[in-house]
This record gives structure tokens, C-alpha cells and sequence, in this order.
């Protein structure tokens, strides 16, 4: 869009605002992404690391739940514009302004398109000044945008190279990770993120180590580094 908070774009530091990364997380169907896309052969991810995994929380909460009340109230306490004034008490902000952008993810992973009209479906019931786009693009090209830092948002996953915690959180979350590096996380941010990655490698006590993961887990949850949608359970056989 135009980059500005005019109501045909989105400034290219939206997301610096964490009452606008929950705010979009309480937008998100979750439900409705397992029981539509997944076919009830998934569950809500808790955040980068998987259930029945050293870190994951058993019996927590989730952080988010599709909740437009919540969606709203978290879009008026944000500040895009940075003048120091509520956007629910400020014509100039994004609530009042509305927004156009786009989501992208790759061409012919159906899930993956059913999880961007699912988000986009809850962002404009919650306010119709709220435009945004579903795009479809070829693999290499989605990939090239994102490295050059042209896509605002974008749908995407990650399968395990080896069974550990750590190979889920580096990706998402180290600065240098697969996609750490393109979240743009502010310097003090990524300093956290990539303390806590670092140090749990080095961590060789099981239980320390597990209290250590489950502490990431929260803080990429409570973050809202991410929409942490959905962790696709495997194995199932269908025979006729």
C-alpha cells in the first residue's frame, strides 16, 4: 500500500506496537483454521515449540483466542502514529484511519491460503476501514520479496531438521534464524531472544534445560512475535 496511516497502507514499523501484534493475534480464527483447512487433524500451537516437546506448557492457557472484542480493544490502546495519544482517542491513528495491506503466501499450499483468508476475514469484521488483500505468489518470488523486506505479512511453517526445542525456536526467533532475520525485531529485542537461544544450548541438565525452553515459549507467546496458528499433527492412514 502507500507505507502511510492514511487508510491505503500500513507503515513499514506497524509492528514495533505490541498492542497491534495481539490485536491481530485476537483476530485469528484458530478454531476455524483447524476444523477448516486442517480438517481437525491439527491444534493451536502454543508457540515455536511443539506439544509433547521439552518446553512446550501442558495445561496452560493459551495467549490468544479469536476474540474481536479483544481484537478491538488491543487496536484502540495502540499507538502506530507514536504521538502519544490512544488510537481509539485519535482521528489520526490507525482505528480511526483504517488500513490496506497484504497477505502473502505461497501458490498452491491450500492451507496456508485458508490461514490468510481466515485473518483477513476477522480484520475487517472487526472494522470496516480495515482492507486487506490475499496474494498467491510463486515460491522463489514469495521468498525473494520477503528477504528484500517488501511483504508485511506472510503465512509460512517450518518441518524439524532434528527433535529438539532448539531447532524451533533458532528459526523463528534467533536474529540470524531462518525467520528471525526477517521479523525485524528491534536491537533490544533480538538481544533477549538470541541471549535465551544461546544459553539454552549450553544448558545440560534435562529438567534446567525444560525450564529454560518453557521460558522462551512463553515470552514468543506473551510477545506476539508471531500468530502462532496452528501445529499439523502427522500420522494418520486412510485406507479404503
Amino acid at each position: 500500500g502507500s507505507g502511510e496511516l492514511d487508510g491505503n497502507g500500513i507503515p513499514a514499523d506497524l509492528f514495533t506496537d505490541i498492542h497491534i501484534r495481539k490485536a491481530f493475534n485476537y483476530c485469528f480464527d484458530f478454531q476455524a483454521m483447524i476444523h477448516e483447512s486442517l480438517s481437525d487433524e491439527g491444534i493451536q500451537a502454543q508457540g515455536p515449540i511443539l506439544k509433547d516437546m521439552m518446553g512446550y506448557l501442558e495445561d496452560e492457557p493459551f495467549a490468544f483466542a479469536y476474540d474481536l472484542a479483544k481484537c478491538e480493544e488491543e487496536f484502540k490502546l495502540a499507538d502506530a502514529d507514536k504521538d502519544g495519544i490512544p488510537a481509539g482517542e485519535d482521528d489520526d491513528d490507525i482505528w480511526n484511519r483504517g488500513m490496506y495491506f497484504q497477505i502473502a503466501y505461497n501458490t498452491g499450499n491450500d492451507t496456508r491460503m485458508l490461514g490468510s483468508e481466515i485473518l483477513k476475514a476477522g480484520l475487517e469484521a472487526v472494522n470496516p476501514s480495515f482492507n486487506v488483500s490475499v496474494v498467491g505468489m510463486p515460491w522463489p518470488v514469495m521468498l525473494e520479496s520477503r528477504r528484500q523486506g517488501k511483504l508485511p505479512v506472510t503465512v509460512a511453517g517450518w518441518v524439524e531438521d532434528f527433535h529438539d526445542p532448539h531447532n524451533w525456536v533458532q528459526p523463528f526467533l534467533y536474529s540470524q534464524g531462518a525467520y528471525g532475520r526477517i521479523v525485524n525485531f528491534p536491537d533490544e529485542k533480538a538481544a533477549e531472544f538470541d541471549n535465551l537461544i544461546l544459553e539454552g544450548v549450553k544448558i545440560n541438565d534435562p529438567k534446567a534445560r525444560a525450564k529454560h525452553y518453557e521460558t522462551i515459549q512463553t515470552k514468543a507467546a506473551e510477545e506476539a512475535v508471531n500468530i502462532w496458528m496452528y501445529q499439523f499433527l502427522e500420522g494418520f492412514h486412510y485406507q479404503t
